[in-house]
């Protein structure tokens, strides 16, 4: 059974506290951030930005 974009949102508004992505209509679960994806990102925001 493939999930739809509408599963997704349904989801997510039983658990905003969970991060979610839909992929091959697949819905995955992500973990939280760590230190070092979060400093990747502020970097490359930098960069962008700059």
């Amino acid at each position: 059974m493939s999930l739809t974009i509408t599963d997704l949102e349904q989801l997510q508004s039983e658990h905003p506290e969970w991060q979610m992505e839909l992929v091959e209509g697949k819905i995955i679960v992500t973990g939280p951030s760590d230190y070092e994806s979060e400093e990747i990102s502020t970097r490359l925001s930098t960069f962008l930005s700059n």
